[in-house]
């Protein structure tokens, strides 16, 4: 476990987990926020999230933030999201490789 450097990969692995999700959330948003449903959708899914995900005393602190989040990313651009999405891919694949 020590020679093959196991807890330094597990620490890599979860930033670089937490750097390629956050593109991927990203993307997430603003798909979510341009589609026609979004002024409904968008309450569901912070409902969803209080209830299933968050705890009670942060919770508000997150949607707040969360909706934040989702109205710039409303505002990003395609070529921003191919961006992203190039991103989010080869950090995810990063991620497999060191897996395997």
């Amino acid at each position: 476990f020590g020679q093959l450097h196991c807890s330094q990969t597990a620490a890599a692995l979860s930033f670089s987990t937490l750097l390629g999700l956050a593109p991927m959330i990203a993307i997430a948003a603003a798909i979510v926020t341009r589609l026609p449903l979004a002024d409904s959708l968008i309450p569901l899914i912070q409902k969803f999230l209080l209830t299933y995900f968050l705890p009670d005393k942060a919770g508000g602190l997150v949607v707040r933030y969360t909706g934040m989040f989702a109205q710039k990313a409303a505002r990003l651009t395609w070529l921003g999201g191919v961006g992203l999405l190039i991103t989010a891919l080869v950090q995810m694949a990063t991620i497999e490789r060191s897996f395997n």
